[in-house]
């Protein structure tokens, strides 16, 4: 055992600090004393006859004895819960419309950005040179309003908030411009 190091044991459970099984000898003597004094100045003030003072003095002693004797037996916290993990399309379509909307109601930042990059794609499949950053206009870009309108030209390029039905509007003239293939 290394110098600086104390053995700290319970007792009544080895190697577990005796804080941490919910007791310690200091403890119990403290509530001993504490009792057997009220117990007395009770007596001593006629609240309380001696016999009934020992009587109570006995019971708290026992009552602390044995609530320290039990308190390593159950568990201080709960078990952590098993954790579910589910698979599959329905967890991440769950997990896609959560992330899509932020707190305030607006298209999260990220799901902007996915967008842009598969636009940036299937426009260039299509010859419009768009480097899918907000505020950069797309060249040419009388075309790219032609193939999917001018209000997804403003949701791709755009430095502002987009809201939901703005982004799923610009999805489904994306998805109209990949089938056009």
């Amino acid at each position: 055992m290394a110098p600086h190091s104390r053995n700290n044991s319970s007792g009544f459970f080895p190697g577990i600090p005796a804080w941490q099984a919910g007791y310690s000898r200091n403890r119990r003597i403290v509530v001993i004393i504490v009792a057997t004094v009220l117990c007395a100045l009770a007596a001593i003030f006629g609240v309380l006859n001696f016999a009934h003072a020992i009587v109570i003095v006995c019971v708290v002693a026992l009552i602390d004895v044995l609530r320290s004797q039990d308190s390593g037996r159950i568990p201080m916290h709960w078990p952590p819960p098993p954790r579910q993990v589910r698979g599959g399309a329905r967890s991440e379509v769950a997990w896609l419309a959560w992330s899509t909307v932020n707190h305030r109601g607006e298209v999260s930042d990220r799901a902007l950005m996915r967008v842009r990059a598969l636009a940036q794609r299937l426009l260039a499949e299509h010859g419009i040179a768009w480097s899918g950053l907000p505020g950069e206009a797309m060249n040419p870009g009388e075309t790219a309003r032609q193939l999917i309108g001018a209000e997804a030209v403003t949701v791709l390029t755009t430095t502002d908030r987009v809201r939901p039905r703005a982004l799923q509007n610009t999805v489904t003239r994306l998805e109209l411009l990949r089938r056009m293939k």
